[in-house]
């Protein structure tokens, strides 16, 4: 299926982040666990979970991708839409799911360049398939926080998302 008219006009590439930069899951979260820039990242315990967990995987082939940054609005969704619903609309678009190693990178690669991009109660949350922390929980999809913070939100389909809620996607 073709997508909507006017995509690269409506979601513009926001950012450019490289994936490919670590050989292994193991060195990603290390370089997370690292001071960065003097700088420390906070990861919650479902973060960590979800970091570890066997569906996520990194890529070791260097590649850069286009990242779009839209709200459920800007999707011409109603207020309180669901996380599937989100995430087709922007299917719709021509846009794409991050692997889910974008999470990690963004916040590794602009670090506290993003502060001017989320504000201090809100975050970005990154469109991806989510990722299963645990038999009891909902799985996860990242969050991008303001103060140097990497979470997880819900990942469930029906979770639903207010309507100036920020998601990343991949824009090819």
């Amino acid at each position: 299926e073709a997508p909507l008219h006017g995509t690269h006009v409506r979601f513009p590439v926001w950012k450019t982040i490289q994936l490919g930069r670590f050989t292994s899951k193991f060195d990603l979260l290390n370089d997370l666990r690292s001071p960065s820039g003097g700088y420390f990242f906070h990861l919650d315990r479902p973060t960590e979970l979800a970091l570890n967990h066997e569906a996520l995987s990194v890529t070791t082939t260097r590649v850069e991708l286009n990242l779009a940054k839209v709200s459920c609005n800007d999707l011409g969704l109603e207020d309180y839409c669901g996380y599937s619903d989100i995430c087709s609309r922007a299917l719709e678009f021509g846009l794409q799911l991050c692997p889910g190693e974008v999470g990690p990178e963004l916040r590794l690669q602009c670090g506290d360049r993003l502060h001017s991009d989320i504000g201090p109660d809100e975050g970005l949350t990154i469109a991806m398939r989510p990722t299963p922390v645990a038999a009891d929980r909902d799985p996860v999809v990242f969050a991008v926080l303001g103060f140097y913070e990497l979470a997880t939100r819900s990942g469930h389909p029906r979770t639903t998302y207010r309507i100036e809620d920020q998601f990343v996607f991949v824009r090819p």
